[in-house]
């Protein structure tokens, strides 16, 4: 796992929380995997982690129908079976094997956010990605 600091390029004002987050990079594909949580059902019971893909346009992200939030493509566990459901339900080519783990660590965007309203999270996962190069 391919572990990347971006909080000294951060420009976050006071203390701000440390947080860590994975994804999922496929060298030669235009697709970011992610890694969610499963959460719980109502009546108590765990649900299973799933993964999912945004994929990259040279902008940003190809978007929700909101224009707020990077569209999700595929749902299942694990990774390979989510890449196969999206082969399969949506006919694009998403690798199965070959992705890289990276974790960023930075600092909560909090400034990040008030500078840029309303689209801020793929702007900020767009940051994140950058710093792969």
């Amino acid at each position: 796992m391919k572990i990347i600091d971006v909080r000294p390029k951060q420009s976050e004002d006071g203390r701000r929380k440390t947080l860590k987050r994975n994804f999922y990079v496929h060298p030669k594909s235009k697709y970011i995997g992610n890694k969610v949580r499963g959460g719980y059902g109502r009546d108590g019971s765990p649900f299973k982690d799933w993964f999912c893909f945004y994929r990259q346009t040279q902008k940003l992200f190809t978007m929700n129908r909101q224009g707020n939030y990077p569209r999700v493509f595929s749902y299942g566990y694990p990774l390979a079976k989510s890449a196969s459901n999206a082969r399969e339900w949506y006919g694009i080519k998403i690798p199965s094997t070959g992705w890289e783990k990276v974790q960023f660590i930075y600092h909560e965007p909090i400034t990040f956010k008030k500078e840029n309203p309303g689209d801020w999270i793929p702007k900020f996962y767009k940051f994140l990605l950058s710093e792969l190069k």
